[in-house]
This record gives structure tokens, C-alpha cells and sequence, in this order.
């Protein structure tokens, strides 16, 4: 009885609750110009449990008395070039990259879409803010791909966050 009322009471409480939290898609994907980093667009809120993230401008930020360990990441997929690719996709904590992953496909003559995944656990303090960004080297402009609402309404291009415990 005693174990139940504890675990009970800490959920009540959010001290196992996995908060804050947010899950945000991309419903009009950003234009990725070749060899820029380009912050990408998560402007559809699925979820936000802190109103810590700005759909406006695809940010999170640690709200007061939340700082400690999160677990951060996003999705990201570009439409096709026809040339040698390098894409690059990169976590930013107050505008200092963070942690970064890419995929380099140097026999891409199909034009198919290419995509990847990164994410971090990084320590937050209050105020600290992080965006998504992608780069990529086509030589042309790419588009990051929006979701689309009829297949899947949150989408495979996310970008999520939440404290650890």
C-alpha cells in the first residue's frame, strides 16, 4: 500500500512524469538553400505540456524551475537530388551546435529523398533554447518534406523533447 501511494503520488507530482515534454511536425517544410545551415520548420504543435515550444518560430525553451537532463531530437527528409549529396542535421543549443549526424550518398543518380535522424541527451538550464537545422550540399536547393495530414496527421518529420527523469 505504501509502494502504491509513493508511485501515485510522484506521477501526481510530475516527478516521473517525463515533463516537460513536446512533440511538434513539419506541415510546410523549409527551403534548404545548397551549403547553408537552414533552421527547419516544426510549425504544427502536436503536443506541449509546459507551453515551452514555439510552433511560431520551431523552438523550445527551458521554462523556470525545469533545467536538468532532456532527451532532444527530430526527423528530418529532403526531397531528391541528382547529384552527389552530403545532408547534415544538427541539434543547436542557444545557437552552439550541439550534436550533429549526416548521410552522404555519392551515387545519387535517382533523385530520391533522402532522410535522417538525430538526437541528444543534453543539460538544460533555464532559458536555454534549441533548434533543429539542416544543411546539405546538392549544389541546388532542396525542400524539407512536410508531412502529409491524410497518411500520417503528426508525420514521420518531427521534432520532441523531455526531461528525463
Amino acid at each position: 500500500m505504501a509502494i502504491t501511494k509513493i508511485i501515485a503520488d510522484s506521477i501526481t507530482s510530475g516527478a516521473i512524469a517525463n515533463t516537460p515534454a513536446f512533440l511538434a511536425s513539419c506541415s510546410s517544410g523549409a527551403s534548404l538553400s545548397a551549403t547553408t545551415w537552414t533552421k527547419l520548420n516544426f510549425t504544427n504543435e502536436v503536443f506541449d505540456t509546459n507551453s515551452a515550444y514555439d510552433a511560431s518560430n520551431s523552438k523550445f525553451t527551458c521554462p523556470a524551475n525545469q533545467d536538468g537532463k532532456y532527451m532532444i531530437g527530430f526527423n528530418v527528409r529532403t526531397d531528391g537530388a541528382t547529384n552527389q549529396l552530403r545532408i547534415i542535421a544538427a541539434i543547436k543549443i542557444n545557437d552552439k551546435f550541439a550534436l550533429y549526424t549526416e548521410l552522404i550518398d555519392d551515387n545519387n543518380s535517382q533523385a530520391t529523398a533522402m532522410g535522417l535522424q538525430v538526437s541528444i541527451v543534453c543539460e538544460l538550464a533555464v532559458n536555454d533554447y534549441v533548434e533543429a537545422f539542416c544543411y546539405q550540399n546538392s549544389g541546388g536547393t532542396l525542400t524539407q518534406i512536410a508531412n502529409i495530414a491524410s497518411q500520417d496527421p503528426d508525420g514521420d518529420q518531427r521534432f520532441w523533447g523531455y526531461k528525463l527523469l
